[in-house]
């Protein structure tokens, strides 16, 4: 892609970002609860919890050892976790999955534009990607904040109820379990009480994601031989995909134009 044609998508993309202040939000949640009301009260029956599939089996495998292990399935991501959103966000949203996402952004960090430079998303698959940008905040405001996120997405109109809602991503802040799987273009089967990040990125998580090992210059290697090697050691380093590993094992994963070069 030409730079300026790059400069134009990605300013075109910015100014379609959904940007939404927390009290517009919650604004929002307090119309949509006259909306919930009328739906039937869930039933408190506790059913055992299930993960949302990522797009991705090697993630699923580990979501799925996790949630046998600690009964959580949330995915908790820490350390350099943004190149495993932008992966799992472009795998979601592209056929055939179809999906349409939220992202709840505390960081100001998440960059629509790598979803075309990196993965190639299409513009038409980028408007079901909903962003909220939003000041860090408590835990309270943030559960309410996801609910009334939710609440819109399940009852309000908007671009994407001919898609299914996958879920919501919170960055920057941590959640708790996620609520019960629900459609955009249907109700929900759970109350905005138990409305949670189904995926979460911050300081704190099970799965951490960093830079893929390299191999490492020799212990007995001297400067000279260092020098020497330099450029090709260059060109591993920046090759290099992303590890993603947790105590019941990992993967790794690069982003869709490394991979075809």
């Amino acid at each position: 892609m030409a730079v300026p044609t790059a400069i134009v998508t990605g300013a075109r993309m910015l100014n379609e970002v959904e940007e939404g202040s927390l009290d517009e939000v919650l604004t929002s949640l307090r119309t949509n609860l006259s909306v919930l009301s009328a739906f039937p009260a869930p039933s408190t029956k506790e059913s055992p919890q299930r993960f949302k599939s990522h797009g991705d089996p090697d993630l699923d495998a580990l979501l799925d050892r996790n949630l046998r292990a600690t009964q959580s399935a949330t995915l908790q991501l820490t350390g350099r976790y943004l190149p495993l959103v932008y992966n799992l966000v472009s795998k979601l949203i592209a056929a055939p999955r179809n999906k349409a996402i939220v992202i709840i952004d505390t960081e100001n960090r998440f960059d629509p534009t790598c979803l075309t430079a990196q993965y190639s998303s299409r513009l038409d698959d980028l408007h079901h990607v909903h962003v909220y940008r939003t000041p860090r905040c408590g835990s309270d405001h943030l559960q309410a904040l996801v609910a009334s996120v939710e609440a819109q997405m399940l009852y309000s109109r908007h671009e994407s109820r001919g898609r299914e809602w996958w879920g919501t991503i919170v960055i920057g802040s941590l959640s708790a379990s996620p609520s019960a799987s629900a459609t955009a273009s249907g109700p929900a089967m759970t109350s905005t009480r138990g409305s949670t990040a189904h995926v979460t990125a911050s300081w704190k998580g099970w799965l951490r994601v960093d830079r893929e090992d390299v191999e490492r210059f020799h212990p007995a290697a001297s400067a000279r031989e260092a020098l020497a090697d330099r450029e090709r050691r260059q060109v591993a380093v920046d090759s290099a995909g992303w590890a993603a590993s947790c105590q019941w094992g990992g993967f790794t994963f690069r982003p869709e134009e490394e991979r075809r070069q």
